[in-house]
């Protein structure tokens, strides 16, 4: 299989992300699925990373957002990967071009939400080792929806209000 091209930028041949081995230097990713609407190559991007170590704690299975990824795809056997690597780089260079890619293409599982906006900020905390978010914190990170009924802020209100 040939090197996938995304917005100018040359990525390895796409990989099934199950037995990919993710290299140990620094780099952008793209999880992408088969996609025969997709040209030249039939595969559509799910998701665009970065890191600067492609490799670290245990990626991709421990990814924050590996399970979306399997949902998007309906099987882990179906997710295939293709990693851009970039030597001497820096974390703002490659967050730049990741936001560049995300924008582009517009990958369903990059879409924040505010479950994975917590779980984020969840699993920083636990990085710099600071004690667990107040609901007071929560709270100034998710203001008070505008209710209506139907809407997810609406049931996420209901929910809430029944004490449960």
């Amino acid at each position: 299989m040939a090197n996938i091209v995304y917005d100018g930028f040359v990525f390895s041949p796409p990989a099934l992300l199950h037995w990919w081995t993710a290299p140990r230097r620094p780099g952008i990713y793209v999880v992408q699925v088969l996609d025969g609407s997709c040209g030249p190559q039939p595969f559509r991007p799910i998701y665009v990373g970065q890191s600067g170590n492609l490799a670290e704690r245990g990626f991709p299975h421990s990814h924050h957002a590996y399970d979306r990824w399997v949902r998007e795809a309906g099987s882990e056997w179906a997710l295939w990967i293709s990693a851009h690597d970039w030597l001497w780089t820096t974390d703002e260079a490659r967050r730049l071009v990741e936001r560049r890619l995300i924008d582009r293409y517009n990958p369903c599982c990059n879409r924040e939400t505010p479950l994975s906006y917590f779980a984020r900020f969840v699993e920083a905390q636990g990085r710099e080792q600071r004690p667990s978010p107040s609901l007071g914190s929560l709270a100034r990170l998710f203001p008070e929806p505008a209710a209506r009924p139907g809407s997810l802020a609406g049931l996420l209100d209901l929910y809430t209000r029944s004490g449960k």
